[in-house]
């Protein structure tokens, strides 16, 4: 889309296709272009992976272990201050 949209823009006139887009300014936003949408691609198909957050990178405060050693430690807290 990102593609057409840029040809009907910078190549297209009133009488149909006006020479290349071999001037400077269209060769700059087509180069640049294609990086950015590879870029957004890769990171949305990293964002919409099935596994978020892998076992290995999770830090020792999130895992369920030390989830639930804090939670008793708050029932405890709280019954000593009642």
């Amino acid at each position: 889309m990102s593609i057409e949209t840029t040809f009907m823009k910078y190549s297209h006139g009133k009488k149909g296709t006006i020479c290349s887009t071999l001037k400077p300014e269209a060769r700059k936003f087509w180069s640049l272009s294609l990086n950015i949408c590879s870029r957004m691609e890769e990171d949305l198909r990293e964002m919409s992976s099935v596994i978020l957050v892998d076992a290995d990178e999770q830090h020792n405060e999130e895992k369920r272990g030390r989830i639930k050693a804090d939670a008793k430690d708050k029932v405890n807290i709280r019954s000593k201050s009642t």
